[in-house]
């Protein structure tokens, strides 16, 4: 090669290696530019940051997949969130090769060309336990309690009958470590087949208190919760720790009382009262223990604030301490979860913490004083009747339970108020139900109400205006109007409060009226017989209807077959108003007497005759298996399915053709020959000489 040629070689590379170069800066401007992206654009910008280790819009990317000990490019960060994709093409060397872009990302990552052969589309979430607070510790563990991506997980959606806070318990814990909670150790004994955390719902039902509410809980994920005070669940699943959650994750309707019901711990059976006084002294063997440390500074408390452990209200002052202590703060110093004894920390310099901290110091706090206590974690959710109540993990909560002697454990929110997110107590209050017998005077309702029994003992007032339309027959609705609460010092409260007014009803009932029925007998034809068949039958025998109404007949019971049985029926009574319109009535009567005579069916007659039939002698049998009805009749639809005639005569005489056996169907198949008294005649077969 001469030295020109090589001279214009040279040149030719110099040149493609600056065109390249060119090019490369030219895709890193532009994947630079494709990093500015619209910030409206939640998906590419929660990809970003995704690729920036910054937290991840779960509602975007709910799925994740798992790196296993694969090779991250330069720079990566392990143990991030990544999104589901789903790689399509064909398979090459053990790599699925990307031929579509998922959502609309303009372009693939750098690098992004190949899926590693590991990878696994539509990875189920993985939801540690901490996520869901099923722990006891302090410390914050990420995503714990509300806390981090994945806040807006949904855990369950709840369905309720009345508007209520609920508290849906997952876990109690036993001793206090300085950091958290113990596991605490269940309780062995059970009642009935259900453990000691059903010990209220005992109390409240041998009290009298008959009213439980339901609520379907339907869990997203396999988590199990129930409210306070529970008192039983659909199809027998049975509670029986004491301290943990336990049942099925199906969906299912869970029974419980109201955490305002009254009880009398005087009104227990023998039953209940030896259980729960078994289960007290175990209590205060394991749930009162407290460290030194914490023993000495909480006296302090004790002594400064003058708490009384006699004090029949001391449940509620502690609590109020607590709520007043310290500050709700999401974003409260970390250095408080490195501290020895956190719940102490936080009620000595932080004075800012979440849920898990009040809760942390009540419990303490109850137990200084004796006073059995046990860390709770779980949800709370503000619910809504015929409306899915969706509890996401933001909702996870921390409170206390204490031990009330001769009752159980009892729900304690000891949480201090959001700030500038002051939650309001849900209150469903309702007019009493009212009735009287019509004396032709308009009823007027007396103003009480029901719901505020709790705080009315607190000595709490309620004022409320119960208003209803005009009644003087039949039945109105009520409701409440202009409702205020005051507190026992006479300050107005009611905004304190989130009230769900639920209406209720007055009815004006009519004295008893009563019936008597004569009895009905018939002819088997096939049709029921009832007190329709005849309507005069039935009589009013006694009582008064008012101008206007009248009565009419329902028949209930009825006969088709042979035999005897009680003719039933009902009574509806009808009001015609003067516009024409027709309004039943029945359920005013407070009681409408009904004397039942009898329905009877006897057999229809029924003749068969077999054939006659003559011929001289031939030498063959003489039959005859033909028959005519000749008396009676069958009823519409019956038929004769069965009919054998036996009789033959070969030689010269007679003999008699008999009808040996019938069967009578009905249209439907069914055997009705009892039904029929048949009378069979015979018929004559004569053979005569030739």
């Amino acid at each position: 090669m001469d030295q020109t040629k090589r001279i214009r070689l040279l040149c030719v590379a110099l040149v493609s290696v600056v065109l390249t170069l060119a090019l490369i800066m030219v895709v890193a401007v532009c994947g630079g530019m494709a990093g500015e992206v619209n910030p409206e654009d939640d998906t590419r910008r929660s990809f970003l940051d995704l690729l920036q280790g910054k937290p991840v819009n779960p509602q975007i990317y709910p799925e994740t997949f798992d790196w296993g000990d694969m090779t991250l490019p330069d720079g990566w960060q392990s143990g991030l969130e990544w999104p589901t994709l789903s790689p399509s093409g064909d398979e090459s060397d053990g790599e699925k090769e990307w031929t579509t872009i998922p959502g609309d990302w303009e372009t693939l990552p750098q690098d992004w060309e190949t899926l590693p052969p590991d990878w696994e589309a539509e990875a189920e979430p993985d939801i540690p336990d901490k996520a869901v607070g099923m722990n006891g510790d302090l410390a914050r563990p990420d995503g714990a309690l509300g806390e981090g991506v994945a806040e807006n997980l949904t855990i369950m959606n709840v369905f309720t009958e009345i508007k209520d806070r609920l508290y849906l318990k997952m876990q109690s814990f036993g001793d206090y470590t300085g950091t958290g909670f113990a596991e605490a150790e269940p309780y062995g004994p059970v009642y009935q087949g259900w453990s000691a955390d059903i010990l209220p719902s005992m109390v409240m039902a041998d009290s009298g208190y008959g009213r439980q509410y339901w609520a379907d809980i339907e869990p997203v994920i396999e988590i199990v919760a129930f409210p306070y005070y529970l008192a039983g669940v659909e199809d027998g699943d049975l509670q029986t720790s004491d301290v943990l959650a336990q049942g099925s994750t199906d969906v299912l309707r869970r029974f419980y009382y109201q955490r305002s019901a009254p009880f009398d711990p005087g009104l227990m059976t023998p039953g209940v009262r030896d259980f729960e006084s078994g289960y007290r002294k175990y209590v205060y063997d394991h749930y009162t223990w407290i460290d030194d440390t914490s023993y000495a500074y909480l006296m302090q408390i004790v002594d400064l604030e003058g708490f009384d452990p006699a004090d029949p209200d001391i449940i509620n002052k502690v609590a109020a301490y607590i709520q007043g202590a310290a500050t709700y703060d999401k974003n409260y110093n970390e250095n408080l979860d490195r501290e020895e004894n956190i719940a102490l920390a936080f009620l000595g310099g932080y004075k800012r913490g979440v849920c898990r901290h009040f809760a942390a110091a009540a419990t303490l706090l109850y137990r200084t004083l004796g006073i059995p206590a046990r860390y709770t974690v779980g949800f709370a959710v503000n619910a809504v009747p015929d409306e899915c109540n969706r509890v996401a993990e933001k909702d996870a909560h921390a409170w206390v339970e204490v031990y009330v002697e001769g009752f159980g454990w009892r729900c304690v929110e000891v949480t201090g108020s959001v700030e500038q997110e002051i939650e309001k107590i849900p209150l469903t209050l309702t007019p009493v139900y009212m009735e009287k017998m019509y004396d032709g005077l308009p009823m007027i309702h007396n103003g009480a109400i029901e719901g505020f029994e709790e705080y009315l003992a607190q000595g709490y007032r309620c004022d409320a205006k119960v208003v209803h339309d005009e009644l003087i027959t039949g039945s109105v609705t009520t409701t409440l109007e202009f409702v205020t609460i005051q507190d026992p010092f006479g300050n107005d409260v009611t905004d304190a409060f989130d009230i769900y007014v639920k209406e209720n009803e007055m009815v004006v009932f009519f004295e008893p009226i009563y019936f008597a029925s004569g009895n009905l007998i018939k002819e088997y034809d096939g049709t029921p017989l009832t007190v329709a068949t005849q309507p005069d039958i039935i009589q009013m025998v006694g009582g008064v209807l008012q101008e206007n109404y009248y009565w009419e007949v329902v028949p209930i019971g009825s006969r088709t077959s042979v035999g005897i049985s009680r003719g039933t029926y009902q009574i509806r009574v009808l009001c015609k108003e003067a516009d024409g319109t027709v309004r039943n009535m029945t359920r005013y009567f407070k009681k409408i007497y009904r004397e039942y005579g009898t329905l009877e069916i006897t057999r229809a007659g029924l003749t068969l005759k077999a054939a006659d039939k003559q011929k001289p002698y031939d030498g063959s049998p003489l039959t005859a298996n033909d028959y005519e009805i000749t008396g009676g009749g069958l009823a519409e639809g019956d038929y004769i399915a069965v009919c054998d005639v036996v009789g033959s005569q070969t030689t010269v005489g007679r003999k008699d053709n008999i009808i040996e056996r019938v069967v009578i169907l009905n249209q439907d198949g069914e055997d009705v020959t009892g039904n029929y008294a048949i009378e069979l005649l015979k018929g004559v077969l004569r053979v005569t000489l030739r």
